[in-house]
């Protein structure tokens, strides 16, 4: 069966003397992982080598129907992103985050837009990388059906303003009296005014009303430095319970370069 889908290389590694295999991630067959040729030596084989870069728009065309498949065909079909320095690290974190979480060949339509916009975001805005990371990530676990609920706390009580929370990975937020009462180690606590006001902004958990690229480069001025902090360490903690032991490469290399 040979099909054809809009689609992003997230990573490539050589395969035989000739060839490579490339991850990608489709919109509408969600991530594959292709075999194709890198040197042309034949008019039947062409070279795709320049094609399979990351961060570059694709029309693919493939066929099979085991893990691997057969690259027949790579187009270009729209914006190559630019992202270099800082840039480079975060789009690349986002490859890995997809690598790791998502299930291979599930459609995730909805997801994929998510990511084509917030590669447009991070290119255009670079000052408000700390803000698409966090979109990204918490859009990523509501498709992976771990949405992260800012309004309600495990008991689905209503968050209160006055209030403070402990976050638990596997269930949600935990009010401070009850958590205490729990007995388990000291964690961080979130005011319930920030967990509030992160329920508020858009896109930030779920991606059912996406604004465009124009309408998210008006940064809400909810996005406070501490407020950011909170998002990112709760995002940190959720995504902590789906990676297991494993660190992520990405997050290693931007260590090295600050």
């Amino acid at each position: 069966m040979t099909v054809s889908d809009d689609g992003y290389v997230l990573h490539t590694r050589p395969f035989q003397d000739n060839k490579a295999i490339a991850i990608v991630f489709t919109k509408q067959q969600g991530l594959q992982r292709i075999v194709f040729q890198t040197s042309k030596n034949s008019k039947k084989q062409p070279s795709f080598r320049h094609f399979l870069q990351p961060f570059q728009s694709l029309w693919l065309t493939w066929k099979g129907n085991g893990e691997l498949k057969t690259g027949k065909a790579v187009e270009l079909s729209g914006l190559r992103y630019s992202l270099l320095g800082k840039l480079l690290y975060c789009g690349l974190y986002l490859n890995e985050l997809l690598i790791r979480l998502l299930p291979a060949e599930e459609a995730s339509p909805q997801l994929f837009n998510c990511y084509q916009q917030a590669l447009t975001l991070l290119q255009q805005d670079p000052q408000q990388t700390e803000v698409y990371l966090r979109q990204f990530e918490f859009s990523l676990l509501a498709e992976l059906g771990y949405a992260v609920s800012f309004e309600h706390d495990v008991n689905g009580n209503d968050i209160s303003s006055t209030a403070s929370y402990a976050f638990l990975p596997d269930q949600g937020f935990c009010i401070q009296e009850q958590y205490l009462h729990s007995k388990r180690a000291d964690i961080y606590l979130f005011s319930g005014t920030d967990l509030l006001t992160l329920a508020s902004l858009p896109w930030l958990n779920g991606y059912g009303d996406i604004q465009s690229s124009s309408d998210q480069l008006d940064i809400p001025q909810a996005w406070t430095k501490p407020l950011k902090v909170t998002a990112k360490r709760i995002a940190r903690m959720a995504l902590a319970l789906h990676l297991g032991g494993k660190p992520l490469m990405s997050r290693m290399l931007f260590s090295k370069q600050k």
